[in-house]
């Protein structure tokens, strides 16, 4: 005899003796409450053959799907919908719960040559992060900001260079000679020292104004004896100039030897027996000079700088 299950409202605790075919259609409820799943409340709903759970409504929907792995795990879900902003965060184990994230304001400060974050309001140099870039670093803490700028300092100090400007910009001198405090330019002074000049309290700095730069010979054999930092006038490399005045010759008459006078009684002249011919000689001649005051190529005037 075939049985059938009629009335649910009428039978207060159905129950069935095998798996529940709803043959595609839906389990529902006409009062829109809701459709409770409790096994006892101790139990559990399986989804069986990795299939998962999927609800939703709408274009939103939600699914729970096993792991690739095959393995199972469990997670319990807070029991509570926590604050806004919130996110789930696992003990690591099954049980899940509210967190809210940890926001923090970092502050900076020069430390010395590098570059050091803190925490605000933290006096720990547990919390500090230093970034070492070494010299060239320099810090500027105004209105809540910190900018870090390069200083140009990773120029080594004496180094020259060529500057469009009309005037040095900070961190450099003017090459013009002039003398500079031991003290106050310790690192120029502890390189080039008085080699162009100074001494006690001062030291000069070279004087490029005007000047063409030559590399050093350091035994090359090209300019030799020269030291650093020394001189040379203007000059030009030796050499010839030709010419020639050409050559060329006077003939004169032979004359009779005897005395001959002048008309009119006149003084005489006792000429030994003459003759004639044809005398050849040449002429020396001198090179005028041309040019200006010194010797030089085509060029450009820039500023020369050292840095300090």
């Amino acid at each position: 005899t075939n049985t059938y299950l009629e009335s649910l409202a009428a039978d207060l605790s159905p129950q069935l003796g095998a798996n529940l075919d709803v043959a595609g259609f839906d389990i529902t409820t006409t009062s829109n409450g809701n459709i409770d799943l409790n096994p006892n409340g101790t139990g559990e709903i399986v989804s069986k053959d990795g299939q998962g759970f999927t609800w939703g409504r709408s274009t939103f929907v939600y699914q729970l799907l096993p792991p690739d792995s095959g393995s199972s795990w469990t997670l319990k879900l807070p029991t509570s919908v926590g604050s806004a902003n919130q996110y789930l965060k696992t003990n690591g184990s099954d049980q899940l719960s509210w967190d809210t994230e940890t926001t923090y304001d970092l502050t900076g400060a020069d430390d010395g040559g590098d570059f050091r974050i803190r925490l605000a309001g933290s006096n720990s140099t547990n919390d500090d992060v230093k970034i070492k870039a070494g010299s060239g670093i320099s810090l500027s803490n105004s209105s809540g900001e910190t900018t870090i700028a390069a200083t140009g300092a990773g120029i080594l100090t004496g180094t020259v260079q060529w500057f469009a400007g009309s005037s040095a910009p900070s961190g450099w001198l003017v090459c013009d000679g002039s003398p500079r405090s031991t003290t106050h330019f310790s690192a120029l002074f502890t390189v080039i020292g008085t080699t162009y000049g100074g001494g006690g309290s001062y030291f000069n700095l070279p004087d490029l104004r005007g000047e063409f730069i030559r590399g050093l010979d350091s035994g090359r054999g090209v300019d030799t004896g020269r030291g650093l930092g020394t001189t040379q006038t203007s000059q030009n490399l030796s050499h010839n100039h030709g010419g020639s005045t050409g050559s060329h010759s006077h003939n004169y008459d032979r004359v009779n030897g005897g005395t001959h006078c002048l008309q009119g009684g006149g003084a005489c002249l006792n000429i030994d027996s003459g003759r004639s011919g044809t005398q050849t000689g040449g002429a020396s001649a001198s090179i005028s000079s041309d040019g200006g005051s010194e010797s030089r190529h085509r060029n450009i005037a820039l500023l020369p700088i050292i840095k300090t």
